[in-house]
């Protein structure tokens, strides 16, 4: 009844969000980010639908949008330091956290604070050995590449066989045999997963293409696409590929949707 009225698409979007519908909450909660920019409660919902949904490169722009307009708050700061942090714009997510540590903070938004920075730092770390693993990859020249193809668009996959032999073959196999074509994409699930005996000891950073084992009800084992670094699944499953093209399609992937 009140289409100009931001306050009643928040909440229609918050509600919506709460309930799962994310594309819908997502169009209410940008609706009202439209109509009424920079209020910080309506930033904040939309930065967390849009992080739920792992729309990343959408959550640095609400931040960048948030520090503009208030430069004075730590808000927009920290916003803009997670989205950088799940880009793996590691420097960029240090530079935010460690600004916001000059503002007077609480003692529990201190302590986020340096859990933030120690995280920063072993990615920090363990991106400098991915770096040169990467740069032995490109070396070679010759790695396998796969294309996914997608409602949202197409991804460009590089298969790392010389770490990955066996996960590499067996997705060769069944993307050759057309096994795939029209299967739902698995996700990220929530449950825990058992180690499979992982071959190898890439890491799981964004973009990387992963062989889960079998879920809870059974049938053989799948691959995710990793929407950005998740290191609780190193050493339990195999990482055997990276994407080189659309990520941005990537991201977008829900459960569910068919690939070819």
């Amino acid at each position: 009844l009140e289409p100009e009225n931001p306050i009643l698409h928040y909440d229609r979007g918050s509600l919506l969000y709460m309930k799962g519908a994310m594309g819908t909450a997502l169009a209410e909660l940008e609706e009202a980010c439209r109509l009424a920019p920079h209020v910080p409660r309506f930033d904040q919902r939309l930065y967390g639908a849009c992080k739920s949904a792992n729309r990343f490169q959408r959550c640095l722009e609400i931040a960048e949008a948030e520090v503009t307009a208030r430069p004075e708050a730590w808000d927009g700061y920290f916003l803009r330091g997670q989205a950088r942090l799940m880009l793996q714009d590691f420097d960029g997510a240090k530079a935010d956290f460690e600004k916001i540590s000059t503002y007077r903070l609480g003692a529990k938004m201190s302590q986020t604070l340096d859990r933030l920075l120690e995280t920063v730092a072993t990615f920090q770390k363990a991106w400098a050995e991915e770096t040169q693993a990467q740069k032995r990859d490109s070396a070679r020249g010759d790695l396998p590449r796969a294309e996914i193809q997608t409602a949202k668009g197409r991804i460009v996959v590089e298969l790392l066989e010389d770490d990955a032999p066996e996960a590499t073959a067996w997705f060769v196999q069944l993307a050759e045999a057309k096994t795939f074509d029209g299967q739902g994409y698995l996700g990220m699930r929530d449950t825990d997963v058992r180690p499979d005996g992982p071959e190898t000891k890439r890491r799981h950073w964004r973009g990387s293409l992963s062989l889960f084992p079998p879920g809870p009800q059974g049938g053989g084992p799948q691959f995710v696409l990793t929407p950005s670094a998740l290191p609780e699944y190193d050493g339990r499953c195999s990482v055997f590929g990276r994407v080189l093209e659309g990520m941005e399609f990537a991201e977008a992937l829900r459960p569910g949707e068919p690939l070819k």
